[in-house]
């Protein structure tokens, strides 16, 4: 079985989730010739998580180390980034984590919750269970999201980006 790296899988898993809510404001610094700041930010990321894992790994383990790596991802990727985001162009940071982070961040908690309080770690006892366990989870958050966070503007575009990779047509950014 795998049950000593449930508790690793666990932190990376909600580390990454964290972190890819955050994805599109890199895309936006990138976009907006500031691709040296989303080095930066890489490059610290990177150390951190090194520094992390050396002190960690000795004490905790394989859980160590992937606290080392979520604990930077966290910081860096739905802290440090978001803000300086919000400092750079002159978004009120309340604005931001209200309008672009409080819903998807309330389902994950949920979501977080549903998955401890029902211990896969117990029923999970193959690779291929973790897998379809995993599989239901994501599009369990993906639908939750597109239902109760995003709003109706950005279900519209979704719909059309989707309809069109379905028919194999090229997306267009035109409305």
């Amino acid at each position: 079985g795998f049950e000593s790296a449930y508790h690793a899988l666990l932190l990376l898993g909600l580390a990454h989730i964290l972190y890819q809510s955050q994805t599109p404001s890199a895309a936006f610094l990138a976009g907006l010739g500031r691709q040296g700041i989303v080095a930066a930010f890489a490059v610290v990321e990177g150390i951190s998580v090194v520094i992390l894992s050396i002190l960690f790994v000795q004490e905790y383990g394989l859980t160590g180390v992937a606290a080392a790596i979520a604990i930077p991802i966290v910081i860096v990727g739905t802290i440090a980034r978001p803000l300086y985001v919000c400092y750079a162009f002159n978004i009120r940071i309340s604005e931001y984590y209200l309008k672009c982070i409080l819903k998807p961040w309330a389902l994950l908690a949920l979501l977080g919750l549903g998955g401890w309080l029902l211990r896969p770690q117990e029923f999970l006892t193959t690779w291929i269970l973790l897998v379809v366990f995993s599989m239901i989870a994501g599009f369990l958050y993906a639908f939750l999201s597109y239902n109760f966070a995003l709003s109706p503007e950005v279900k519209r575009t979704a719909k059309k980006y989707v309809t069109q990779m379905l028919a194999c047509k090229p997306i267009s950014s035109e409305k």
